[in-house]
């Protein structure tokens, strides 16, 4: 009887759980869900980098628009050209322009890097900066989607803007514009 007695009261101490069958699924619920958004974003993520790492290997440069000399042929968008012909850059400041259109409003978000015919011609530009970016606006601003949204419409555009810039620099010219973001929408 002692031994009866003696586990009754333990019984008693030790609260009964109760396993409620809601709770169990809500946190399967709650865990698969996790999994699954942490899944999706690793894909998502890891998927892109994979993709522009094997690209960043590469000894070329995609989406390039060169502007023609007597010595070279044109390379443009999915051209590729070696890293080594490539002369001195210049970057840009990010553009965003309206383009012209008759019935929605469009825009132009691009940034692009100059190629410069000798390095002696950046501190020219980095000194008429302003200038030189007043002339690529007007020139990015003055074009359709429909000018733009081509290959050809690319290449024509990265003429337009070194023409516009090269007959006010006296150090030198602009060989190259190399468009590095292009987003039209």
């Amino acid at each position: 009887m002692a031994d009866e007695e003696v586990s009754e009261d333990i019984q008693e101490k030790i609260p009964k759980k109760k396993k409620s069958k809601k709770l169990l699924i809500i946190i399967i619920v709650v865990i698969l869900l996790i999994v699954i958004i942490v899944g999706v974003f690793f894909i998502f993520f890891t998927g892109s980098s994979s993709k522009k790492s094997k690209q960043g290997n590469t000894n070329s440069v995609s989406h390039l628009h060169k502007i023609p000399s007597s010595n070279q042929n044109s390379i443009g968008v999915g051209n590729t050209v070696s890293l080594a012909k490539v002369g001195v850059l210049f970057p840009l400041d990010t553009f965003i322009v309206n383009l012209v259109s008759s019935n929605h409003q469009r825009y132009l978000k691009t940034q692009m890097s100059l190629e410069l015919s000798n390095k002696d011609l950046a501190a020219e530009l980095k000194a008429k900066e302003a200038v030189v970016r007043n002339r690529v606006i007007g020139v990015l601003s003055s074009k359709t989607y429909q000018q733009i949204s081509t290959i050809a419409g690319k290449n024509k555009l990265a003429q337009e803007i070194a023409n516009a810039i090269n007959p006010m620099l006296s150090d030198g010219s602009i060989e190259g514009v190399f468009f590095t973001e292009f987003v039209v929408q």
